[in-house]
């Protein structure tokens, strides 16, 4: 490019080159020094020399890589909305690297701000992050579940003093939901097996009544829990005799459980029921008969204080090749602690 020549007063008198003259807008006039293109940065001019003349600067992140976590900073206006230069669009990038964290911040000196940070779609706002939590503006749709991953995960803590209407909690022991205000409830996170088929179990004495695990044998935490059961047994002894029930394994706590038993000709024949509330294993849930069939349905609470397995298990008093029926079951549920005395809006 040749170069600008200047000669002397003739061009440019005393005092007469000022500041204003070179920032001049008027196009083909400015007076600038040659822009050379580098890394993400293109131009385009217009004098005889690239770099030259009137001169525009494009900026591409295309492909950039940062080598250390980006911040954004902007002005915050009383609506809590970050306030940067209307030329462009920010686009805010987390680090390159492998679980790298992109973390979004907001302050304010003066007075708290109602949302800290909050995503829009389409105009509206979609989830806000606050002091408040985190707050969705329209359906949460959680991903699907996999073989190592629930959509939906709990951590352990405190229950509120005071139960919130539309609260959800977790204490480590059971799940509650609260309808009301200082109505609180526990959730059913029931445990259950049932059997797919009847069951022949040789009786000496006692058997397991489930067999769909090995051992029939659920593992209980400290806590306490609310189970029911329900059975049928065919091929009992034609001498006279009874059945009973008990809850074994190594679990060590109290229990307290009502039954009502009978023993029958056919076990969709009504016959006479037998109640009784027990707090430990009961071998004769009715008095003794030559009936070879049975039923019970049995309900009731479990204290565990040490925790262990609990083997629901049918007793009979004349051994014999007993048949447990299909679909018999137990199922069990945490209730609270080992001492819960009550949840809910009780007075």
């Amino acid at each position: 490019m040749a170069r600008t020549l200047f000669d002397g007063p003739t061009n440019i008198a005393t005092s007469t080159l000022t500041r204003a003259l070179l920032n001049t807008t008027l196009s083909g006039s400015a007076v600038i020094a040659k822009v050379i293109a580098g890394t993400n940065v293109s131009i385009t001019s217009t004098g005889a020399d690239a770099g030259t003349g009137d001169v525009t600067i494009n900026v591409s992140v295309s492909g950039y890589a940062p080598t250390a976590s980006p911040s954004f900073t902007g002005t915050v206006n009383s609506a809590g909305a970050i306030q940067t230069a209307s030329l462009f669009s920010p686009t805010v990038y987390g680090g390159t690297s492998l679980n790298s964290t992109l973390t979004l911040q907001s302050t304010n000196s003066g007075s708290p701000i109602s949302d800290a940070v909050y995503i829009k779609a389409n105009g509206a706002t979609s989830i806000s992050f606050n002091s408040s939590g985190i707050i969705c503006g329209d359906n949460l749709n959680l991903v699907a579940g996999s073989a190592t991953q629930a959509p939906l995960y709990f951590t352990a803590g405190t229950n509120l003093t005071t139960a919130g209407a539309g609260a959800v909690e977790f204490d480590g022991v059971a799940f509650y939901s609260s309808v009301v205000a200082s109505a609180r409830g526990v959730i059913p996170s029931a445990q259950i097996q049932i059997l797919t088929a009847a069951y022949a179990a040789s009786y000496g004495s006692s058997s397991q009544l489930l067999n769909g695990t090995s051992t029939g044998a659920v593992t209980l935490h400290v806590g306490t829990y609310e189970f029911e059961c329900a059975f049928s047994l065919t091929g009992m002894s034609s001498t006279s005799g009874t059945f009973g029930f008990s809850l074994g394994g190594s679990f060590a706590g109290t229990q307290a459980w009502h039954a009502n038993a009978s023993k029958v000709t056919t076990l969709s024949a009504a016959a006479a029921s037998y109640s009784s509330f027990n707090t430990a294993s009961n071998t004769a849930l009715m008095p003794t008969s030559i009936l070879t069939s049975g039923l019970a349905f049995i309900k009731g609470i479990i204290r565990v204080t040490t925790p262990g397995t609990v083997i629901p298990t049918v007793t009979v008093s004349t051994s014999a090749s007993v048949t447990i029926g299909a679909n018999s079951y137990f199922k069990i549920s945490p209730l609270g602690s080992s001492s819960v005395a009550y949840v809910g809006q009780w007075s």
